[in-house]
């Protein structure tokens, strides 16, 4: 079982371990460090969190496709009459 450290503020730089975790009592969340996209994740008290910035994504209305179509018909599918 490994253990929960807990730091004032995060440690500098990027070269830490994927996953390492630490508690910042200066902001009172849980950090965890991804190390594939090279930032902490922040978790608040209740566990929530987001991804770091670089990973979100907004959808436009351009972007938007119908989430069923025509060729998704179910094979037992019989029009109504």
């Amino acid at each position: 079982m490994a253990t929960l450290q807990i730091t004032d503020n995060r440690p500098s730089g990027d070269s830490h371990a994927d996953g390492k975790a630490y508690f910042e009592t200066s902001t009172n969340k849980m950090l965890v460090w991804n190390a594939t996209a090279g930032a902490w994740i922040e978790l608040d008290p209740d566990g929530t969190g987001a991804v770091p910035a670089a990973e979100t994504y907004f959808l436009t209305d351009e972007d938007a496709q119908p989430i069923a179509t025509e060729s998704d018909k179910p094979l037992m599918y019989e029009p109504s009459t």
